[in-house]
């Protein structure tokens, strides 16, 4: 080990982005599906009305009156030179954009390789700019670090402070709660993957999904009125 005073890990060329079809021709067959569906499932058994309604329902009134829909910028880990990047947090969130490409949402990159320029993606990614700053050209952004390890004791996630959390009650409220009661008494679907797992809601169909896209569209489909038409691509089969 030695001391390099070259060696700045802490320092990010940060910047903003779209969310948008450029962004997601890079992935996979041009997909952001989340993934496979059995995990998803697994771990939200118990929080679908936030996961789902909640979300959903958030992103979409925020949209329809006419502000940001995505309130959170999702934050892109990128390297300029090796040319990649990943997601964290945010997954949901780009599943949820793909499907809703309608409704805007922005992207921040955060890159620690020796680019010191927002300029360099130009032609990666569209609409790049700054991060708003003050009078003094300064912006503070808060972070936290969460414990998140996996194969290992001590490793730790890092996200923005003030990242919505859907249980507040700024999203999870009496009339949300209520209203979601109420939709559960007559609407709904029953999950499937190589096996039964739940239902959601009072069932009207059974559905087999391929991954958490599917997920999301048919729950888009039962409660909030998206026509299946509205995809060229299905991520699940009716059963």
């Amino acid at each position: 080990m030695i001391y390099d005073q070259t060696y700045k890990a802490y320092q990010w060329t940060t910047f903003a982005c779209d969310i948008d079809d450029k962004f997601y021709s890079y992935f996979p067959n041009q997909c952001a599906d989340g993934g496979r569906a059995e995990g998803w499932l697994r771990h939200n058994e118990h929080r679908i009305y936030l996961r789902l309604y909640v979300f959903v329902d958030s992103v979409l009134s925020r949209h329809n009156n006419g502000k940001l829909g995505f309130k959170d910028p999702i934050i892109i880990w990128s390297d300029w030179y090796q040319k990649r990047f990943s997601i964290h947090p945010g997954k949901n969130r780009i599943v949820l954009k793909m499907l809703l490409p309608e409704v805007r949402m922005v992207g921040w990159i955060m890159d620690n390789s020796p680019v010191n320029t927002r300029k360099k993606y130009n032609n990666i990614f569209n609409n790049i700019q700054p991060l708003v700053r003050g009078k003094d050209n300064n912006r503070q952004v808060k972070w936290q670090t969460q414990h998140r390890t996996v194969g290992g004791e001590d490793q730790y996630h890092m996200a923005l402070l003030n990242d919505t959390y859907l249980g507040n009650r700024e999203h999870d409220t009496l009339e949300r709660r209520e209203k979601w009661e109420e939709l559960c008494k007559h609407r709904g679907f029953a999950c499937w993957t190589d096996r039964f797992y739940y239902n959601i809601g009072n069932p009207q169909a059974a559905y087999k999904f391929d991954n958490v896209a599917g997920i999301y569209q048919v729950f888009l489909h039962h409660f909030f009125d998206y026509p299946f038409d509205k995809w060229e691509t299905h991520y699940f089969q009716e059963i």
